[in-house]
């Protein structure tokens, strides 16, 4: 992989496999696959953040995107660069890459989709997870558990896990993820069965955040650091502490 360039593909061509999955041997796939599950190893795909536009609804994770941000109320927390980075991250492959790098890239897509898929059924746990800036904030977890169904090919209820218990017991947080005695009341409830279609978690009725009930909407007066990004700087970070970690 020494030579395998940039896998984000925002920059110069690269040299080489653009995507390590390129060279997946699938020979030796049950062998890596069974190494993470005996070290208990959680995966974090990031397909919208690293698979720009060769998952199957590329096309619509772009028009979501854009059309969340018309609502200028979630715009007065974004800063112009986040959402430069944003979208330049769900732009047509077509427009920076070449159509050999295009064919190779859409293959390696298929070999991650594959392998995500047979490390899930044997057992093997993975997240749903956005990098932000370039998922969409709280829309882009929804976009990567509907990959997860699209072209993954996974179970809905393993899918749902993979958004909350999975993800809790990944970080070691041992009172959220499930729904429990002892558990923070953290719950989202939807107007349709997610079983059928894991899209139906978009189609949400109420929010409950430690047991109190959650108005819709964006607040002007909140100050999270999730969006304390100046409207006019270039510092994108989500967290506190970069330094440190």
């Amino acid at each position: 992989w020494a030579k395998a360039g940039n896998t984000a593909g925002g920059g110069p061509e690269p040299t080489g496999a653009s995507d390590p999955f390129a060279t997946m041997d699938d020979a030796q796939v049950p062998e890596a696959i069974q190494l993470l599950i005996e070290n208990n190893a959680y995966l974090s795909p990031e397909f919208v953040a690293l698979d720009r536009g060769f998952y199957s609804s590329a096309a619509r994770v772009r028009e979501e995107d854009h059309a969340l941000f018309e609502d200028a109320n979630l715009r007065a927390y974004y800063s112009e660069a986040a959402m430069f980075d944003l979208f330049d991250n769900v732009r047509p492959p077509e427009e920076y890459l070449s159509a050999e790098t295009i064919a190779e890239r859409g293959a390696a897509f298929l070999k991650k989709a594959e392998f995500a898929r047979r490390f899930v059924e044997a057992g093997g746990k993975i997240v749903a997870s956005s990098d932000i800036t370039q998922g969409a904030p709280g829309l882009g977890v929804h976009q990567e558990m509907a990959i997860m169904q699209e072209d993954v090919r996974m179970p809905q209820m393993k899918i749902i896990q993979a958004a909350t218990k999975w993800n809790a017991d990944a970080h070691r947080f041992a009172d959220i993820g499930s729904i429990e005695p002892g558990k923070f009341a953290d719950l989202l409830i939807v107007n349709a069965d997610p079983l059928v279609d894991i899209m139906n978690t978009r189609n949400i009725h109420m929010v409950i955040k430690d047991g109190d009930i959650w108005e819709f909407g964006y607040r002007p007066e909140y100050g999270g650091r999730l969006f304390a990004n100046s409207m006019v700087s270039d510092d994108r970070s989500v967290v506190e502490g970069a330094d440190w970690a």
